[in-house]
């Protein structure tokens, strides 16, 4: 895991521990343990990413479990992906670098 992921990890698990939530950090994210969970509030996790890594909300989707996937990118192509509960419970999911936004084409679109 590259140093920046571990610096990562170990920062989302900080903004868990002061972030006023039932939900916690899995132990292993204060390691950079990448299969290690950071939850926090939906609204605090976009603060913390805004803030400290730049980054903003590209994506949305809904996954199969009713679920909101929300994909954040900076400038400098960093890139976290959260997966927020009906209830706005915020997890990490992954994260790295050398985001790429493509442009689709609109749907019907074959040219």
């Amino acid at each position: 895991m590259r140093k920046s992921a571990i610096l990562k990890a170990a920062a989302m698990a900080a903004i868990t521990a002061t972030v006023a939530s039932p939900v916690s950090a899995d132990p292993g994210a204060e390691r950079g343990d990448p299969a290690a969970k950071v939850c926090a509030r939906h609204d605090a996790m976009t603060k913390h990413l805004s803030v400290s890594y730049a980054e903003q909300p590209l994506n949305l989707a809904l996954d199969a479990n009713g679920n909101m996937v929300e994909v954040y990118s900076s400038n400098q192509g960093s890139w976290t992906m959260v997966v927020i509960t009906p209830a706005g419970v915020a997890c990490v999911v992954a994260t790295g670098e050398a985001w790429i936004s493509l442009n689709p084409r609109p749907p019907g679109d074959r040219t």
